[in-house]
Parts: C-alpha cells; sequence; structure tokens
C-alpha cells in the first residue's frame, strides 16, 4: 500500500506505475450508450432494457433533459437477477 501522504517526487517508478495502472470502475454511466457498454449488449438492447423496467431502480434522470445516469452496480445486478429469471421462465414455458 502506498502511502497517501508522500510526495509525488518522492515514489519510486514502481509506486507510480501502480497508481497509474489502478483503474478505477465508473460508479454511473450516462445515456443508452453507457448503458449498453455496462451490460454488453447493443444499443438497441438496452433501450429495451430501460424501457421495460427491469433497471428502473438504478435510473435517474438528470435535469430536464433526457439524459439518464445509471448506478452501474446496481444496473448490472438488476439486469442479471431478472435475465435469469426470464430465462427459467421460458425453460419451463415449453
Amino acid at each position: 500500500m502506498i502511502d497517501l501522504n508522500k510526495r509525488v517526487i518522492d515514489l519510486t517508478v514502481g509506486e507510480l506505475l501502480d497508481l497509474l495502472q489502478r483503474e478505477e470502475k465508473p460508479t454511473y454511466v450516462y445515456g443508452l450508450r453507457g448503458l449498453s457498454e455496462i451490460l454488453g449488449i447493443s444499443e438497441g438492447k438496452a433501450n429495451w432494457v430501460k424501457k421495460s423496467g427491469i433497471i428502473d431502480a438504478a435510473i435517474q434522470q438528470v435535469g430536464f433533459h433526457k439524459k439518464i445516469k445509471i448506478n452501474v452496480e446496481q444496473a448490472r445486478s438488476l439486469y442479471l437477477k431478472n435475465t435469469a429469471v426470464y430465462r427459467e421462465f421460458m425453460r419451463n414455458r415449453k
């Protein structure tokens, strides 16, 4: 663990590389493009998911515009839970 009070000039090359390579996951994404990227689906499918109400708890509307703000972790868990329920329903329907 790197001391957060250490000056940047005092870091070793290894410590600096560790800091630069840390990838922080975004906690929020914006719009259908962001939703499609975090779920690994097309923008058309992302639009269907949003309109279906599956991830309503993870979506907030930003201001008066049509832009939406999506909580990444909550959207992923809701999507995976609901798609698993849907798959099980389709299996039992046959």
